[in-house]
């Protein structure tokens, strides 16, 4: 089993290592044809898209960065028109990226165990985070460790939809086929309203 440094932080990133990791994780997705900002992004995106996140980078023996994962923290409590699955307090996970060469090894695990020690983590309503619906390794692998898929979006960045997911950590826990029931219009709606890269249909 491979010893990891694991480093959460909120500030001084190193964007230029972070901004190499993502380019070696996300290589595959652009080669079938998904549109992953990550796969694609400069120093100057990474800086914009880290700004107000807390980031677990992991480095391996030789201080190399292998894998990051990071989240923003979201308060809305008081807004009235949040979505059924939205609480008042959630991270939302992105970001997050394996080098290949590390992905048979539990770096990942040792990222989330560490992360979920915060007191500002653990304490929240729930966790939330969206992918390709075409990324069915990731799907499962969210799906597997207690996420729930409860809504179908398109960005303007990509060029495919995304599924949201949702884990509850102290909030409300949705009945399985409320949940289902919730997606499958969510799905229908998404699709006739948006294109895969995010324009709308009808205005």
């Amino acid at each position: 089993m491979s010893k990891f440094r694991i480093e959460v932080i909120d500030k001084d990133f190193p964007y230029e290592e972070i901004t190499k990791l993502y380019h070696a994780s996300y290589k595959e997705h652009q080669n079938e044809g998904r549109n992953y900002l990550a796969a694609t992004q400069t120093v100057e995106n990474a800086k914009r898209r880290l700004e107000g996140r807390y980031c677990a980078l992991a480095y391996d023996e030789n201080g190399e960065l292998v894998a990051s994962i990071c989240c923003k923290l979201v308060d809305k409590s008081g807004d009235n028109k949040r979505k059924w699955y939205e609480d008042e307090h959630f991270a939302y996970i992105d970001q997050l990226a394996v080098r290949p060469d590390y992905r048979h090894t539990n770096v990942m695990l040792v990222m989330v165990f560490k992360a979920m020690r915060l007191d500002i983590i653990r304490n929240l309503d729930s966790w939330m985070c969206d992918t390709s619906v075409m990324a069915k390794e990731l799907t499962n692998a969210y799906v597997n460790a207690g996420f729930q898929i409860v809504d179908v979006l398109s960005w303007e960045t990509t060029n495919y939809y995304s599924y949201v997911f949702r884990k509850a950590v102290k909030g409300k826990k949705y009945p399985d086929s409320y949940v289902k029931k919730k997606l499958f219009w969510a799905n229908i709606k998404c699709r006739i309203r948006y294109s895969k890269s995010g324009k709308r249909r009808f205005f």
